[in-house]
């Protein structure tokens, strides 16, 4: 609880040095993700980053079509200096993407969204606000923060029969005839729905404020003319009809860059002269009516809050203040699964299923270091499947199985630790309650299904669930494979030809506790032809040879599968040489998933008619001799939460992680491509 409280207090401090930008993220923020200038700053400069491969690209983007010449990033006029905040914020109908910066310049900035956005500027004594073609989008700054909010309609929401009837919005298969919806005045602005600044927030226009609307749309009663009446037909029964016409109403769209705003190009009217023309016009003008209320509501937020603090800022979230740190380069926290997948899923399907449930929240985390870079993921879990994920860790990694590892023959590994038998007990559980309560009865009787027919401890014994791949690098194999073609008659033939495929060689290992059910399934394989015994070692029979040869055998309680013939007739006479440092071992030892792999040790070994062209293959060996090793972790479960964290080397020439990210992506994109 101190450390909590400490964090928070220190949160607290930084924040209000970024002019208490994160205030203005409300607490009920689904995700949110912090980038922090000033930590990426004493990695770079800003006149390192504007001649960089990545900066001038920015540079020339930013310049591109208009009169700007930007010299430097900090010529748009946002402090880079300060923390950039985004959060995704809903209610009942509405999703809103918000991103909030600092504006360092005010009237730098203008004159860049003026160059780029091609937009009208409306300007409200210190604030500033421009709408997008269909004003879904609206940024608003003044001197000293820019609010960026970009909405959208949650999933189902205009679906609902009362919404439908509230905004005149129509069914679109229904047979009833064409009625026009009431006028929607979208210059009326309904009070604030959210959570008003506290007393003491400074106001920051003391004048009447005006705000912002997109242009307002003016609805026009369709013309509906009258059928004519049935034409009779001399000499037959048949009577053709003439069907009724109806003119579909202008329909506005939003202004362009050469249209002055506010002002609505007309559309020619069209006749209706089927079912589908129906359907169309229907569909257009409820497309219509959803993107003036979207229009509407986007702006509202914005000027709701536009530079006011919120009374509960996420800071006073404990989910988010406990897995947040200052001094991260970035993070992105993501809070509850149903709140969040609420506006992206119907809700028939969310109440049917727990797996929006079975997560508190998840953050990921970014840190770059001198010497490496971090790449930390979290994920709390509820009681349930907390308690689920302790028992399929309950396990350890069997130590015979280093005897057979050499670092020095290796480019990379992956080593997995559970417990099979619990995992085989503990997973129809675990579907059962994804199902929720609708589907639990069924699930439950499918999870005691699965056990009857499966002898768990059968199989913990045959597999216990710890294991470790090696990967030694790349070799060439001639193969013989199959294909067909057409003789003079057109009649097809089978061909054989040959091609070389580049393989991996490889080495698994796994801990078995049951010899004698192996060797039956040899056995068997063996008596079917599709297994061969080799000195005292098997080999699989790969069918036309369209495959690399592999071996295994299984030896003091271990299951080898291998492609390297050499290797598995060490491991028989007892003459493998396995290498690894006490530092790899502790570590495969203390996580229950590791990997590692070494992009430079794989330089050379890709053969050149894999790449086809001798320049591309030398600057492909080159970008993987200039390449840090890369190393994953994870240590299974503390308490409710599950972690890993990818950690990526720098190599000793470079200068810190973040140069070095930027050196790696050049290489990639200029002499790859």
């Amino acid at each position: 609880m101190r450390s909590i409280l400490t964090l928070s207090i220190l949160l607290m401090v930084s924040f209000a040095k970024a002019q208490d930008l994160l205030q203005q993220v409300p607490s009920d923020a689904k995700v949110v993700l912090t980038i922090r200038g000033d930590q990426f700053l004493e990695l770079m400069s800003v006149n390192e980053f504007n001649n960089s491969f990545i900066g001038k690209k920015i540079l020339k983007e930013a310049s591109a079509n208009s009169e700007l010449k930007l010299k430097s990033i900090d010529d748009i006029g946002v402090n880079l200096s300060s923390p950039f905040y985004y959060y995704l914020r809903g209610n009942d109908s509405m999703y809103y993407n918000c991103f909030l910066v600092q504006v360092k310049n005010q009237e730098q900035f203008t004159r860049f969204m003026k160059e780029k956005s091609h937009k009208e500027i409306i300007v409200n004594g210190n604030k500033h606000t421009v709408f997008d073609d269909d004003s879904s989008m609206v940024w608003q700054w003044n001197d000293r923060q820019l609010l960026i909010v970009k909405s959208f309609e949650k999933y189902g929401f205009f679906d609902n029969s009362e919404v439908m009837k509230r905004y005149g919005i129509q069914d679109l298969y229904s047979d009833d005839a064409y009625v026009t919806p009431p006028p929607y005045e979208t210059d009326t602005v309904a009070a604030p729905i959210y959570v008003e600044p506290p007393l003491d927030a400074v106001a920051e226009d003391t004048a009447e404020p005006i705000i912002a609307m997109p242009p307002p749309y003016e609805e026009e009663k369709p013309v509906v003319k009258k059928p004519a009446p049935a034409k009779k037909v001399t000499g037959k029964k048949s009577v053709t009809k003439k069907k009724a016409t109806i003119s579909k109403p202008a329909r506005p769209v939003p202004p362009i860059a050469d249209e002055e705003p506010g002002i609505i190009p007309q559309v020619d009217t069209v006749e209706i002269t089927s079912s589908d023309d129906l359907y169309y016009s229907r569909y257009d003008e409820n497309r219509r009516i959803k993107k003036s209320l979207v229009a509407k509501w986007t702006s509202e937020y914005a000027e709701n809050v536009f530079a006011k603090p919120f009374a509960n800022s996420i800071v006073s979230n404990p989910s988010f203040s406990k897995n947040i740190n200052p001094t991260d380069e970035a993070t992105v926290w993501v809070g509850n699964g149903k709140e969040l997948f609420s506006g992206f899923f119907p809700a028939r399907y969310l109440a049917n299923m727990n797996f929006a449930n079975s997560w508190n929240s998840m953050t990921g985390i970014l840190r770059m270091e001198k010497d490496k870079i971090l790449l930390t993921g979290k994920m709390e879990l509820n009681d349930t499947l907390a308690a689920s994920y302790r028992r399929l860790y309950d396990s350890r990694l069997n130590k015979k199985l280093l005897k057979y590892v050499n670092e020095d023959h290796m480019i990379g590994y992956m080593t997995c630790v559970l417990n099979s038998k619990n995992y085989l007990e503990e997973y129809p559980k675990m579907m059962a309650n994804m199902y929720g309560a609708k589907y639990k009865d069924e699930a439950l009787l499918g999870a005691d299904l699965f056990n009857l027919f499966l002898d768990e401890d059968a199989v913990g014994k045959l597999l216990k669930g710890d294991g470790i791949f090696v990967f030694s690098g790349l070799s060439q194999k001639e193969v013989t494979y199959k294909t067909y073609d057409f003789d003079d008659n057109y009649k097809s033939i089978e061909i054989e030809k040959k091609k070389k495929e580049m393989l991996p060689d490889f080495l698994f290992m796994a801990s078995t506790e049951d010899a004698a059910t192996w060797q039956k399934l040899i056995n068997y394989g063996i008596k079917k032809d599709v297994i061969t015994s080799v000195n005292g070692y098997y080999k699989f029979n790969i069918r036309n040879n369209e495959f690399m040869d592999v071996y295994f055998l299984i030896k003091d309680g271990i299951l080898f599968i291998g492609s390297n013939a050499p290797d598995v007739e060490k491991i028989i006479a007892g003459k493998y040489e396995a290498k690894i440092s006490k530092d790899r071992k502790k570590q495969m030892q203390a996580n229950y998933f590791t990997s590692y792999f070494s992009p430079h040790k794989l330089s050379g070994q890709i053969p050149l008619d894999e790449i086809g062209d001798l320049k591309k293959m030398n600057s492909l060996n080159e970008l993987l001799n200039s390449s840090g090793d890369i190393h994953f972790t994870s240590n299974g479960i503390r308490g409710n939460v599950v972690s890993g964290e990818i950690k990526m080397d720098v190599p000793a020439n470079e200068t810190n992680s973040l140069k070095y990210l930027f050196s790696l992506i050049e290489k990639a994109v200029k002499d790859l491509k």
